[in-house]
Parts: structure tokens; C-alpha cells; sequence
């Protein structure tokens, strides 16, 4: 008898490959420190980080701090 059952493409596909991080799957040319980000085609995005902040509960000094930033 021959063996009928099909294989599962899903389970299959991806089988001899290893896992691709995040990093890996996005193209860029080069990453500065100030959050430039140089792609292919002579484009650039920008990364912006920024935190979580409770203005009401901070100190007047943090207060000042934060909104002399802006």
C-alpha cells in the first residue's frame, strides 16, 4: 500500500531554515546613535524614544526639566 497522507505545507515549508530575528527581516544600510536610520533608495526614517511620564506627581525640578526639553 502506498502512504496517502499529505504533508502539512505549513509544517514543512520552513523546515532546513533557520529563524529570522526582527533586525534581520528589516533593510537598512546603516543606523546612527541619534536614531537616523539610513534605507535602500536614498531614503531615511528617524527613531524617536521617549518614556513614560506622570507631570503631576513629579518634582518642581523634574517639571522644569521636562518642560524646558520641549
Amino acid at each position: 500500500m502506498k502512504n496517502t497522507k499529505k504533508k502539512n505545507g505549513a509544517a514543512t515549508k520552513g523546515k532546513g531554515r533557520a529563524a529570522l530575528s526582527a533586525q534581520q527581516t528589516i533593510p537598512y544600510l546603516s543606523m546612527h546613535p541619534d536614531g537616523v536610520c539610513k534605507l535602500p533608495g536614498g531614503l531615511y526614517t528617524k527613531t524617536v524614544e521617549y518614556e513614560d511620564i506622570n507631570y503631576s506627581v513629579a518634582s518642581t525640578e523634574d517639571q522644569t526639566a521636562i518642560f524646558s526639553g520641549w
